[in-house]
């Protein structure tokens, strides 16, 4: 006779994030001289994406700063390696209350699970000052 044999409970525990899928930014506020001053900050995802993703950062106000690059690409190979945006205050000749304004620098990501159905956003405020 075949002996009993006890059985063998088994936990799986989950390694998936309970986030949804979101963007990471380095860097929530940055400081920059108004002509020419840049800033550089990095944008990751927080999950494995399921194909490309395409993160579009825009500056709200391009009269007072520009983004470089227009857009960050991210793989299932590369989601968690940073890539960098850097802002670039404008001149605009304006006498600016306090010397200085707000620019609100915003992100919308699309495709690999990051995108159809859901768009995500995330933002950076610039001050850029004239010095």
């Amino acid at each position: 006779p075949e002996a009993s044999r006890p059985g063998v409970s088994v936990t799986v525990t989950d390694d998936d994030k309970a986030n949804k899928a979101a963007l990471v930014v380095s860097k929530s506020m940055l400081s920059l001289a108004e002509a020419d001053g840049t800033d550089t900050y990095t944008v990751t995802l927080n999950t494995r994406p399921t194909g490309n993703v395409t993160v579009t950062p825009t500056s709200a106000d391009t009269k007072a700063a520009t983004v470089s690059p227009t857009s960050l690409t991210f793989t299932t190979a590369n989601w968690n390696v940073a890539q960098p945006v850097t802002v670039t205050g404008v001149n605009d000749d304006i006498n600016n209350p306090d010397d200085k304004r707000t620019v609100t620098i915003r992100h919308t990501a699309s495709g690999g699970g990051y995108g159809k159905n859901k768009i995500i956003k995330g933002k950076t405020n610039v001050h850029s000052f004239i010095r």
